[in-house]
């Protein structure tokens, strides 16, 4: 393994559980029927966003373990740049992820600014457009640019714009 695959594993390592663990406090919310994280979307919609969260996890998860299985192509586009790119996209989009469901819980209870999690979704689209870019253009294998654009379904056309307009124009 190189420094880039070495700090991809420990951002994913640390980051991915944490998004996962952030993700309970809202489930319990949800369940209890405490507060509405659905906004009011009907049940099919919502079952649609089911199959595609599905798709986007198991595209991620590819995607991190073709980088860590496979050696990573970085001689053209975003990427030639340095090494340290890749693992700074998958940091600021982890990181963006994990401030969404803190900043969506904190405005349910208290009173938050709708702002902060609608520009954390934002931020998760814009990183994985730009390492689904980058992938492209230096040549990454076809299962490789596959799992990202699975990921993508979700990440840059559901959450940030299905989703932010039910938060921010009700």
């Amino acid at each position: 393994m190189d420094t880039q695959q070495i700090a991809i594993l420990v951002l994913t390592s640390i980051l991915g559980p944490s998004i996962l663990a952030s993700y309970i406090p809202i489930y319990k919310d949800q369940k209890s029927g405490q507060y509405d994280y659905w906004l009011h979307i009907p049940t099919t919609t919502q079952y649609l966003f089911y199959a595609f969260w599905l798709l986007a996890a198991l595209g991620f998860i590819w995607y991190i373990l073709s980088l860590l299985i496979w050696p990573l192509a970085s001689g053209q586009g975003l990427f030639s740049y340095g090494q340290w790119i890749r693992p700074l996209l998958l940091g600021v989009l982890l990181l963006s992820s994990l401030g969404w469901s803190l900043g969506t819980w904190m405005h349910f209870h208290k009173d938050a600014s709708k702002g902060w999690a609608s520009a954390c979704l934002l931020l998760t689209a814009v990183c994985t457009i730009l390492l689904l870019a980058g992938e492209a253009e230096a040549g990454a294998p076809w299962h490789r640019i596959l799992a990202l654009m699975g990921f993508a379904c979700t990440v840059v056309l559901i959450d940030p714009i299905m989703w932010n307009a039910k938060w921010l124009l009700p």
